[in-house]
């Protein structure tokens, strides 16, 4: 979609320009260099809020955001003027040197501030702008008093409104541009989605969301009443009349996962059941809201309670507390963490949603774990300026990897961490210090995790660019410079001889080619061989698209992700969102020590939904916090904002701690003598052993090595009383590399990739493309299509109205429209033209502007038949079809007619294959028709 908004041929200049504008616009302050891939990251940033909040002026509307009006934006007074006048009375007030310094530099940045001027975060960060900030009532009634090294300073009156009339300045400069920036991120989505409906929801192809994008006010073509082909005709409603009468028992699994916008679309079907006093239909939710951790990607967990709560006396709540999953011990911790929150940590608001929610866990009899144990462990420390790093809480997680050997006990063990980057670094580490024991990074990671690889990359990087000494440094220390100086290859002969291998064979042959030599000269180990064949795969992958360019094959590396999957034969390191719904053995939970549990972290967009329904009022892309957090319509939403984050911290704290069957190892870290955050580390702390910075604990022997114990319960040595179980199979390692390693072909069967369009062997100037007249022709041409492709069948149409309907949302030259409309209006008044465009006798069905992708023995096809008209019996069967193409070639004469038809042959056969194959009619049964628009001609091959 964004390679068509920025092809100059598709749309013109001024929608592109209106796209950027806008684009610009929303990311403000945040100029980059690399627009794809900001792009990128920007459209599913904030895409489904566009999705179920589609209204413009929801988006950064001054009068929705503040109703009554907000104070900030009254005419500004004359600044120059309360500057002056504010500076000259400061030398008279009484303010020491340094004191009136900073004064100076704050009345200076605020009479000076605007939109695009830089933000003095030091400046801003000082205690006196700080106090500046939290007085500003005090400072618009006259009265406030500056306190500074332990002094008061009262202001007169005049001076605090000279004072409050800068700062609001600020206040509303920052405001405004918070809304121009909304503003800008709803345009940019608003016609990034008039190009995605165009050219994938219109040609059928649909994502989950796009379902439930057509069947919700977002659809911007009906507002969601209406999904049907029949103009004027009400089929939403039909729809839900389909589902309503045909299904009587609903159960929706996973409630407090549930989107806005998924729930708009079932809203209606729940809406019947629920007011059915029949007795005879039922609708059944389950969930946990303690386990709401995808609110990141949408999930509103608040529906869960909200629907309760409108549907009073009308849903029966069964509250499900027992587990059946954990033992005795971990459930203990559990109700320890979890039972009785601190409200002096963590928001009040958070707290009560939390108790809200909370019931006592128990376990259930004869099914749990008979054995267990729960231990909060750190490395050892004594509270001075030393602060443990990562690795010293990695370290012990080796050791009771170590102790435990969990893997030959037959115990399933994950490690649960944050973030993707945080596993990574912890699977680098165990594999280092557990060899022989298997570590798999669960779910998606880089391949670019192994020196085999890193040095197969730096070969392709150094074939490409000889130049790069770094390439090659890399190269001669490896044991690939051996293979160099035995064959006489030098840093000038290589590059050529790498290239011509790329180019003859493709990537996976050099990559497996280059892989066997390397193991000769060293033998690699069973993660190098494994890592050698995950690149040896992603390099076919790479040979189907047909690119030969170093470059390319290295930006694809750098971006392809292995989903490796995890087993009961492996130590799994997983993140805790990846966790949900499993259970492990043991469960060690190392990443506790990042994240403030009490407040958002930044609250990036801030979206204001009506208490009562949780329906979505309007969002805004929120100034930066020293701002927002004064305007009181602002600071109340970033309270929200805090207290459903720390609920969210708490959901991830609960669902990575009920993962445990029997052991659970909670590894935590000295903060520093100066840490005050609430981090999941300080939250186990504080309720685990009522310290959230304990100094000491228990001297526990882990592997040999001493660590430090703040809290256990069970029994340490649960794991050598647990009935023996049989041990998983291991997978398989990689095999030796064979001696015919490197000369085995590719098991990738390649498809040539083929357009009908580019089969016609035409020659084409490199220097024509260039040209005004070949722009004009192929506009010309472009318009031609989308004209004819609105008709329908010729007697059905009003060909003036078609006409001005296209007008209306065309993009080409004045000059161009103009020798559309002749050429159409001439074209279809042609008697073979009419014939070819009216509706024949009988049970027929008609295509218009049909893509398709089919393989063909070897050939992936793509194109576009541009009309299909197709002859069925009564019951829907295929029996015969025409293929007519449209083409807009300027033909002086009969003779001209024949060549050019004859020349479009072969585009014409191969749709004709394509079409027979699709309808599973015989080839025989299609007709291959070319219409000629200029000369009003049908021509059939």
């Amino acid at each position: 979609v964004l390679g068509l908004i920025f092809n100059h041929r598709r749309v013109d200049g001024a929608a592109q320009q209106a796209f950027l504008d806008a684009f610009r616009q929303a990311t403000f302050g945040q100029e980059t260099k690399n627009l794809e891939k900001r792009l990128d990251e920007f459209i599913p940033a904030f895409r489904e809020r566009y999705c179920f909040m589609p209204e413009a002026e929801t988006w950064g509307g001054e009068a929705t955001v503040w109703p009554g009006g907000s104070p900030w934006f009254q005419p500004a007074d004359d600044l120059a003027a309360a500057t002056a006048e504010l500076k000259a009375s400061l030398p008279a007030s009484g303010f020491t040197d340094k004191l009136l310094d900073n004064l100076t530099r704050i009345i200076d940045f605020c009479s000076g501030y605007g939109e695009s001027s830089y933000w003095d975060t030091p400046l801003s960060n000082t205690a006196v702008f700080q106090s500046f900030l939290d007085g500003l009532g005090d400072l618009e009634r006259g009265r406030f008093t500056l306190s500074y090294n332990r002094r008061d300073y009262p202001l007169t009156a005049r001076q605090c409104r000279l004072l409050f009339t800068l700062l609001r300045h600020v206040m509303g400069t920052e405001l405004r541009a918070a809304l121009r920036r909304t503003q800008g991120i709803y345009q940019v989505l608003h016609q990034y989605e008039e190009f995605y409906d165009d050219i994938v929801r219109r040609h059928g192809q649909l994502t989950f969301t796009d379902a439930q994008y057509l069947l919700t006010a977002a659809n911007r073509h009906s507002s969601g009443s209406v999904l049907s082909r029949v103009p004027e005709q009400e089929a939403r409603l039909y729809i839900d009349y389909r589902l309503d009468c045909k299904l009587d028992h609903w159960l929706l699994d996973e409630f407090q996962d549930t989107s806005d916008l998924q729930w708009e679309v079932l809203r209606n079907l729940a809406d019947e059941i629920l007011q059915d006093a029949s007795g005879q239909r039922s609708f059944f939710y389950v969930g946990d809201v303690k386990q709401a951790i995808y609110g990141w990607r949408g999930g509103n967990a608040r529906l869960f309670g909200k629907i309760l709560e409108q549907y009073q006396g009308g849903i029966e709540q069964i509250p499900l507390s027992v587990s059946h999953r954990s033992c005795q011990p971990v459930i203990d911790t559990v109700n320890r963490v979890f039972g009785s929150l601190p409200d002096d940590q963590l928001p009040q608001q958070a707290v009560a949603a939390w108790q809200k929610v909370w019931r006592e866990h128990r376990c259930q009899p004869d099914v749990v774990p008979k054995q267990g144990y729960a231990a909060l462990l750190e490395p050892p420390c004594d509270g001075g300026e030393f602060k443990p790093g990562d690795e010293d809480r990695y370290h012990v997680v080796a050791s009771l990897l170590k102790e435990i050997r969990p893997l030959e006990r037959g115990l399933s063990v994950a490690i649960l961490v944050r973030t993707n980057d945080a596993g990574g670094d912890i699977v680098d580490y165990l594999r280092g210090q557990c060899p022989g024991m298997p570590v798999v990074h669960e779910g998606r990671a880089a391949i670019k995790d192994n020196p085999v690889v890193s040095v197969l990359l730096s070969l392709a990087q150094f074939a490409a660019h000889p130049g790069d000494t770094f390439a090659w440094r890399h190269l001669q220390m490896s044991p690939l410079n051996g293979y160099f100086a035995e064959h006489g290859l030098q840093r000038d002969s290589l590059p050529l001889l790498l290239l011509r291998g790329i180019q003859t064979c493709g990537f996976q042959a050099f990559v497996r080619k280059w892989g066997a030599r390397l193991d000769a000269g060293q033998t690699l180990d069973n993660f190098g061989r494994g890592r050698l064949n995950d690149l040896i795969n992603a390099a076919g992958e790479f040979d189907e698209t047909e690119a030969r360019s170093c470059g390319d094959f290295l930006r694809f590396i750098d971006n392809y992700q292995l989903h490796e999957l995890g087993t009961d034969s492996a130590v799994r390191v997983m993140t805790v969102h990846q966790s949900k719904g499993l259970g492990f053995d043991i469960v060690i939970v190392p990443d506790l020590q990042g994240n403030n549990m009490a407040k958002a972290d930044n609250a990036k967009f801030i979206i204001a939904r009506d208490p009562a329904t949780e329906a979505p009022l309007w969002a805004l892309k929120p100034p930066r916090a020293v701002i927002a957090e004064h305007d009181p319509v602002l600071a109340e939403q970033l309270q929200k904002a805090n207290d459903t984050a720390s609920f969210d911290a708490l959901c991830v704290l609960y669902v990575a701690l009920t993962r445990a069957k029997q052991g659970l190892y909670m590894i935590t870290a000295f903060p520093g003598k100066g840490s005050r955050m609430v981090s999941p580390a300080a939250f186990l702390k504080s309720q685990l052993t009522g310290d959230p910075r304990p100094t000491c604990g228990l001297a526990t022997e882990i592997a040999g090595e001493e660590f430090t114990c703040l809290y256990e319960t069970g029994d340490r040595d649960w794991y050598l009383k647990a009935p023996p179980r049989a041990r998983p199979a291991m997978r398989a390692e990689p095999p030796e590399l064979p001696g015919e390693f490197g000369r085995q072909p590719s098991l990738r069967r390649r498809l040539l990739g083929v357009s009908p369009s580019t089969i016609e062997g035409r020659e084409i100037r490199a220097d024509s493309l260039f040209t005004h007249v070949t722009h004009d022709s192929m506009e010309l041409g472009q318009a031609i299509h989308e004209l004819f492709e609105k008709v329908s069948w010729l007697e059905e149409v009003d060909i003036e109205e078609l006409i001005q309907q296209w007008r209306e949302t065309s993009r080409v030259s004045e000059e161009v429209r103009r020798r559309a409309f002749e050429q159409f209006r001439r074209a279809v008044v042609s008697a073979e033209v009419r014939e070819a465009l009216s509706r024949p006798e009988g049970n027929v069905d008609l295509w218009r502007e049909k893509h398709f992708e089919i393989v063909l023995e070897d050939q992936w096809i793509t194109g576009v038949f541009d009309r299909v008209t197709i002859m069925q019996d009564p019951g829907g069967r295929p029996l015969q079809s025409t293929i007519l193409d449209f083409k807009s070639n300027e033909i002086a004469n009969e003779t001209e007619l024949a060549s050019t038809a004859e020349y479009y042959r072969p585009q014409l056969r191969l749709y004709g294959r394509a079409l027979s194959r699709m309808l599973q009619i015989d080839p025989s049964q299609v007709k291959l028709q070319l219409l000629f628009t200029h000369a009003g001609k049908v021509c059939t091959l």
